[in-house]
């Protein structure tokens, strides 16, 4: 049917709807649902020459690791920044190429239609996932790789056959009486 009950009293008064109502898949699930759990991450303390040779180094995972101090979360980091704040690498610390700023981030309980959201102004391929912006307690990493998910599993969901298994006795086979 190309409309349902509920869009056709709207198109006899000429008013045309293009496309089904649906339920975002983003809607249903929060950043904590999908984000990594175990984030490497960079103590703000260390000096820089020690954080580019332990994350930025040949053995390098990631691009970018979130800065810490404790568990609070401070700034996102990757080599060109680290780079960019080289003066004396061996006695700064990473936490002092930051200032005061409040850096972009997630929350725990946010729908990932908002993270989704924050990615595009942003532009930006990942966010750290804090508690709460007072103590920003890093509790994981969600990419935009993960808002995938929740699309896939409605995808799942809806296209893919389901098989039905017969067991004994209760299939075509059983003799009505």
């Amino acid at each position: 049917m190309p409309r349902s009950i509920l869009t056709e009293k709207i198109s006899r008064r000429g008013h045309h709807i293009y496309r089904e109502y649906s339920i975002d898949p983003l809607e249903r699930h929060n950043a904590s649902e999908l984000m990594t759990r175990k984030v490497i991450t960079v103590d703000g303390e260390s000096s820089l020459a020690d954080a580019l040779e332990r994350h930025f180094g040949s053995r390098q995972l990631h691009r970018a690791f979130p800065v810490v101090v404790g568990s609070r979360y401070i700034a996102m980091i990757d080599r060109d920044t680290l780079a960019k704040g080289m003066l004396n690498p061996a006695h700064q610390r990473v936490v002092d190429l930051f200032g005061t700023d409040v850096p972009p981030m997630a929350f725990g309980h946010e729908n990932c239609r908002i993270v989704a959201t924050r990615f595009a102004v942003l532009g930006l391929e990942r966010l750290p996932v804090v508690t709460d912006p007072e103590s920003r307690q890093l509790i994981g990493l969600i990419a935009r790789s993960d808002l995938i998910k929740p699309s896939l599993a409605v995808d799942h969901e809806e296209h893919r056959p389901e098989r039905f298994f017969s067991l004994p006795g209760m299939g075509a086979d059983r003799k009505v009486l």
